[in-house]
């Protein structure tokens, strides 16, 4: 039995490391740590986006942060 809708609304709390923007096919790349473990997830269909803390920052592709400590990739 198929669903008529195969979507599924899923929250993830991170750090947004890249934006691909292209219209309707925008993208987001988000970094979390858990369990001690760097986990990233491209997003390619985004309902809803909410800012809990902005930091500014002096680059667009915060790629260098799966180099540095776990603890650059979190907040509290």
């Amino acid at each position: 039995m198929q669903r008529p809708n195969k979507r599924r609304l899923s929250l993830f709390k991170g750090i947004i490391i890249a934006k691909h923007k292209a219209g309707v096919h925008t993208t987001i790349r988000v970094r979390r740590i858990i369990a001690g473990v760097g986990v990233e997830i491209t997003f390619p269909v985004i309902k809803e986006i909410t800012v809990i803390r902005h930091k500014k920052v002096r680059r667009a592709k915060l790629y260098y942060l799966k180099d540095k400590l776990p603890r650059f990739s979190t907040f509290k």
